[in-house]
């Protein structure tokens, strides 16, 4: 039903809510499940917060990580998207060269 719309399931997500969403897809479509999902990940994306902190890659860019967590809660999607994939790209980046210096 999700993979479409873009969603993907992944190892911080509950199971219970994936199944949940499942069962609302089928019995009452696609765009109420997602509205679901919404409004847990939501919820659970609050409770994951404190993980962005441990990598000093994103402890860095932790402004940013909150800028992106308030565009999602304010449904402001495409901003927040195109702000994670930056965030992304730069601690990928610095893992990378982190690790490039380390064995160098």
């Amino acid at each position: 039903h999700f993979l479409q719309r873009g969603w993907v399931a992944h190892g911080f997500m509950h199971t219970e809510t994936m199944k949940n969403a499942v069962d609302i897809a089928d019995d009452k479509g696609v765009d109420e499940a997602e509205r679901y999902l919404v409004d847990a990940y939501g919820d659970d994306l609050k409770d994951m917060m404190f993980l962005l902190n441990y990598p000093p890659e994103l402890k860095k860019r932790q402004m940013l990580i909150e800028t992106a967590y308030d565009d999602f809660i304010n449904e402001r999607y495409h901003s927040c998207i195109l702000l994670l994939l930056t965030i992304i790209c730069m601690g990928f980046n610095s893992c990378t060269q982190n690790r490039t210096n380390r064995t160098s």
